[in-house]
């Protein structure tokens, strides 16, 4: 059985209208070490109610943020 750890992809950001859109992080990061650098419980809706969070079997190399899609996408071995 695969093991996959929680990864924070991305945020929801508002402009000064309130108008909402996601950015997305170059590379996934872990959640426990986002937390850790941006001081956050992530046990408080506050903290993580504006986050993209997936959960993945492999950080490097199998992922990657597919540009059109705006997502995170598997690679396909070649």
């Amino acid at each position: 059985m695969k093991k996959y750890k929680k990864y924070v992809v991305g945020k929801i950001t508002r402009d000064s209208k309130g108008e909402e859109s996601l950015v997305y992080f170059p590379a996934p990061v872990e959640e426990s070490f986002y937390a850790e650098e941006n001081n956050l419980d992530m046990t408080k809706l506050a903290s993580v109610r504006d986050l993209v969070v997936v959960y993945l079997s492999d950080k490097k190399g199998r992922y990657t943020l597919d540009p059109q899609l705006k997502t995170f996408v598997y690679l396909e071995e070649e």
